[in-house]
């Protein structure tokens, strides 16, 4: 059986999840709206103490802010260099300052939306979030669009790899730990040894293909339920949250 843990084992996997979506939709688009440094500061003290209380571990949110990095950082970096080494040649002029306070704002901004989304998903059950998008796309259903089994596929793919992920991680710690020990070595057959690990990997989830249709069948027919209610934690998090929208205001207003 594939089993999978998707926001069940944190401080907020209790609140429902359409209240949450809406109060990340709005962390997400109302620092596009900020200019003044000081609610940046307010909203990055509020996802620090949002995290602190969260649950999440911290080895997590350093993988999240890792990937941020690899993912956005680097290639605008690696831009700005080349952008940099293309004007240092031609001589044409370099970029003026406001344009890297530009970017530098940019940046914070994609970062507060990458990392409030990321605190959703590993706060939210997957069953919960995938039963909210199941009712938000309702309307798709009554145009004969089977909204339900693309959503099962998605539950299963996900289910999947999380599988695939586990079979990896051991696989490897097995085979680099026959090397440690020394008795295998060297880098040579490492490589040799992790491309059959590989190959190995993906044969072996080639030749289930008939139980893999199986599952997807068998997991559209579960369904997806989410029904609203609204807690004493929804409330507080709505009250909190109206509280740093007001905060903000008067902060871009002054």
């Amino acid at each position: 059986m594939i089993k999978m843990k998707t926001g069940d084992d944190t401080n907020f996997s209790g609140m429902d999840a359409g209240i949450k979506l809406i109060i990340t939709l709005f962390l997400a688009i109302i620092p596009f709206f900020c200019v003044q440094n000081a609610s940046f500061i307010i909203f990055f003290s509020f996802f620090a103490l949002i995290s602190l209380i969260s649950g999440i571990s911290g080895k997590t949110l350093l993988k999240n802010i890792a990937a941020y990095v690899v993912i956005i950082i680097l290639p605008l970096l690696f831009g700005m260099a080349v952008q940099a080494l293309i004007g240092l040649f031609t001589g044409s002029e370099a970029v003026q300052v406001n344009e890297y306070q530009d970017l530098f704002y940019r940046i914070l901004r994609l970062f507060l939306v990458w990392y409030v989304t990321s605190l959703y998903i590993m706060t939210t059950p997957m069953e919960l979030f995938l039963g909210l998008l199941n009712q938000i796309l309702l309307p798709l259903q009554l145009l004969k669009i089977s909204v339900s089994g693309f959503l099962s596929t998605i539950r299963f793919v996900m289910l999947l790899l999380a599988e695939m992920g586990n079979r990896f991680i051991d696989s490897y710690k097995e085979l680099f730990a026959s090397y440690k020990n020394k008795s295998r070595k060297g880098f040579y057959h490492l490589v040799k040894d992790m491309a059959q690990v590989l190959v190995s990997l993906i044969a072996a989830s080639l030749a289930d293909t008939d139980k893999v249709q199986e599952m997807i069948v068998n997991e559209a027919e579960k369904g997806f339920s989410y029904r609203f209610r609204c807690s004493f934690v929804d409330f507080a998090a709505v009250l909190i949250f109206c509280a740093l929208m007001l905060s903000i205001y008067f902060i871009e207003r002054s």
